[in-house]
């Protein structure tokens, strides 16, 4: 592969990747006053760890996703066959997959309302730093421990991060294995 082939290769990964979307979604969410959160693979990078995924997740707040299916679908999500809440953000290059947790259960896990854990950075609603691990603790899947050691490590997180959280033994658990490595 020459120098050429592999710049423009680069250049579809770059926009193929859901990265490349977030901050458009972001716009469009926040011009229809979408209460909104980004959370999952794509928040980590927002948070000093950037990782491979392959779709965007959003927590959204139920009243938000009444609007969003009434004036947003059709328009600028494409409804995914199947399923309620997995989108397709449509754009003139690729269309993106979107996944929208509404507040409330989603699968055996409590989610809050997004207005009470989000943080704005570069014009786009993330979760914050400490409701991110808790919900990867909460979800407690391999690649979610993972997640939060490479949290913890990357922004230099102290023991007493998680102190006065449900989830703070499992927290020092991980803390603690990862200073006796």
């Amino acid at each position: 592969m020459n120098k050429s082939e592999k710049i423009v290769k680069t250049f579809i990964q770059v926009i193929a990747s859901p990265y490349f979307a977030i901050e458009d979604i972001a716009m469009v969410l926040n011009d229809h006053h979408i209460e909104y959160a980004v959370i999952g693979g794509i928040a980590l990078a927002a948070h000093n760890y950037k990782r491979q995924t392959l779709d965007i997740d959003i927590l959204i707040s139920k009243k938000s996703f009444e609007v969003f299916t009434d004036k947003l679908v059709g328009v600028y999500f494409k409804g995914i066959a199947g399923s309620t809440r997995n989108f397709y953000y449509l754009t003139d290059v690729k269309k993106y997959r979107v996944e929208f947790l509404v507040e409330g259960d989603n699968n055996g896990i409590e989610m809050p309302n997004p207005l009470s854990i989000r943080t704005k950075m570069y014009g786009v609603w993330y979760i914050d730093l400490k409701n991110l691990i808790i919900l990867k603790l909460n979800a407690s899947r391999t690649k979610d421990i993972s997640d939060v050691e490479y949290l913890i490590v990357n922004n230099e997180l102290p023991l007493s991060f998680l102190e006065n959280s449900n989830f703070c033994n499992e927290y020092t658990k991980i803390w603690n294995s990862l200073k006796r490595r």
